[in-house]
């Protein structure tokens, strides 16, 4: 009944879609196609992580100062244009590139973590903040969990497309 806790919820399991189908994308194409080893692409993915714990750290204080739907569009346009810009990943990649896209795409997940989850238990009474908290990660886990089966589900599709027209 909650308009912002459902909202929220909205909102992650949209986030779990689109940004967590894609993050299962970069794996093979680093270690597949560009012919890192596991632990390079695991380092190179891993500055994902060091922006959105930077942010994380620094969206308490940035709600102190901004409102939190420009935190949210903010971490919708970074999400949004790294992820264009990984539209564009070819061959020529750099590690530096991928490095600094991936930085950036963490600063928006930062931005949209914090601000979605607490604007999501604004509103909610303290007695539903529990159960509120597992309702939110299940249905973040459960959208990512779909994301990345499209996102595989298509790739085989496309692949054994690809290998019966060669």
């Amino acid at each position: 009944k909650d308009r912002n806790f459902v909202s929220g919820c909205v909102f992650m399991s949209v986030i779990g879609v689109v940004l967590f189908g894609t993050m299962a994308l970069i794996t093979p194409f680093m270690q597949i196609l560009l012919g890192y080893p596991i632990q390079t692409a695991g380092f190179l993915l891993g500055s994902r992580g060091v922006g959105t714990l930077l942010t994380m750290m620094a969206a308490p204080r940035l709600m102190k100062h901004f409102e939190t739907r420009y935190l949210i569009l903010a971490g919708l346009l970074l999400s949004g244009g790294t992820l264009y810009q990984m539209s564009g990943f070819s061959f020529d990649i750099t590690q530096q590139t991928i490095v600094v896209i991936s930085v950036v795409q963490g600063v928006g997940l930062g931005l949209l973590f914090v601000p979605i989850t607490t604007a999501a238990f604004l509103t909610l009474p303290a007695d539903l903040r529990n159960g509120g908290t597992s309702m939110l990660t299940l249905i973040r886990n459960i959208g990512s969990s779909v994301g990345i089966s499209m996102v595989i589900a298509n790739l085989t599709d496309k692949t054994t497309e690809m290998h019966a027209r060669l």
